[in-house]
């Protein structure tokens, strides 16, 4: 029953569980060395989540510079390619010229008279 399945959910959404935190297993002498060492612990934890995200960004930019060689390789052998391609047309007499300045587009727009019917209306 699509009703029953509607109204198990909205009670499972609406229960809410609370539970209290335990207590803690340092004594007053330990919390007061933790938070006199707190500093040292954060400059330590610090530095070793800084050089974790630097190795993050290094591996993150390594894959970049290859993709980037492997476009440019790829870019490179093309133009090699269409550049022979070019000669073998200039050779064989094919060669045609692609200057932007060469050609000119025109749209030409012709309409020519087919026939014509009159008709009367009477509305």
């Amino acid at each position: 029953n699509t009703e029953t399945a509607q109204l198990d959910g909205l009670l499972f959404v609406a229960q809410f569980a609370w539970r209290p935190r335990p207590a803690t297993t340092l004594n007053a002498k330990e919390i007061q060395k933790v938070e006199k060492n707190l500093k040292t612990y954060m400059a330590r934890y610090g530095k070793e989540d800084e050089i974790r995200r630097k190795r993050l960004e290094a591996s993150a930019n390594k894959e970049k510079i290859e993709s980037l060689t492997f476009f440019r390789d790829l870019f490179a052998i093309r133009s090699a390619k269409a550049a022979e391609e070019q000669q073998e047309r200039i050779r064989l007499g094919l060669d045609i010229a692609v200057d932007e300045g060469e050609f000119e587009v025109m749209d030409e727009l012709e309409e020519h008279f087919v026939s014509e019917k009159v008709e009367t209306y009477f509305g």
